[in-house]
């Protein structure tokens, strides 16, 4: 039986993910929109898998995005997550239609389905989501077209793109402290919610862990990142949710140890750089063809 590339430990971390955020949602989001339901037998109060998805979303978009032309892996791409989204968007807009006004529940309009067909739904307070899981779709196709266009830039490599990725975390965070002093301030808080600002760390943290396995960042790089990013989500919570934080951080550190072992590794956690003496003693040649390798790629992060 031939062999697979497949690794289980990606699979796990997949797998947690997605669990945490269908039990989480269920024992601790649906009492607080639905208090006549009561307390779950089960309950998880920590929210961590969304944000655990994006990153590892954010990781593969770096190992695929330069196999052939990045026009054809967008199209690509969109045409795998796009029609299920819309599929699923119509199908919980006729449930909810149905079942909703038995309970008296919020009942979506057409206006409501219109924008989450559109990923609209943050843009404005007039449009509600059709299932509150859906904002992780416009942050993906988001990233998906942003990888698209900035991934064959040949400027876009060593002190350019480092200043991108730190630019994920301090500009979001600049931007929520104007709206936080500026309430009035519609169309800023629109762009802010309508673009994910709050979440583009977590893309950059799927991006810094790619490099780190490739020995393009160093281990303190990822792991000063990462602890940026978590306290920047506390900002942009005010800290009402420190847990949930702690555990996304956890998981963070369960997904650097698969991605570190899908690449057999070339990434040392936390370790010497890559340009230390004590990381070109083992074999300077390999070092030397791994660098060519690196420059002779037209993506800044591939």
């Amino acid at each position: 039986m031939p062999k697979t590339k497949r690794k289980v430990s990606w699979d796990v971390v997949r797998v947690v993910a997605v669990l945490s955020v269908v039990v989480g949602h269920i024992t601790r989001q649906g009492p607080i929109d639905h208090p006549e339901l009561g307390p779950f037998a089960v309950y998880l109060p920590l929210l961590f898998g969304a944000n655990t998805l994006l990153v590892v979303s954010a990781f593969f978009i770096c190992v695929t995005v330069r196999r052939g032309r990045t026009g054809r892996w967008l199209g690509h791409r969109l045409a795998r997550v796009v029609p299920p989204y819309l599929f699923a968007v119509v199908v919980t807009y006729l449930v909810l239609r149905t079942v909703t006004p038995v309970f008296g529940w919020y009942t979506p309009t057409p206006r409501d389905l219109a924008a989450n067909l559109l990923m609209v739904q943050a843009w404005s307070p007039d449009f509600h989501y059709i299932d509150a899981s859906y904002w992780t779709m416009p942050a993906q196709v988001l990233a998906f077209a942003c990888a698209a266009l900035l991934a064959p830039r040949r400027w876009l490599r060593g002190p350019a793109l480092t200043g991108l990725l730190w630019a994920l975390i301090l500009v979001p965070v600049a931007w929520a402290e104007i709206n936080r002093r500026n309430p009035d301030a519609e169309l800023l808080h629109a762009m802010f919610s309508g673009l994910t600002l709050h979440r583009a760390a977590l893309f950059g943290i799927g991006v810094v862990v790619y490099l780190w396995t490739r020995e393009r960042l160093s281990g303190r790089h990822v792991a000063a990142y990462v602890l940026a990013t978590l306290a920047a989500l506390e900002y942009h919570t005010e800290s009402a949710d420190t847990p949930s934080t702690i555990a996304f951080g956890i998981a963070l550190t369960a997904l650097a140890a698969a991605a570190a072992g899908r690449t057999g590794t070339s990434g040392r956690w936390p370790g010497r750089s890559p340009g230390s003496p004590g990381s070109r003693s083992a074999s300077t040649s390999s070092t030397r063809n791994s660098a060519t390798s690196s420059r002779a790629s037209s993506c800044g992060w591939a």
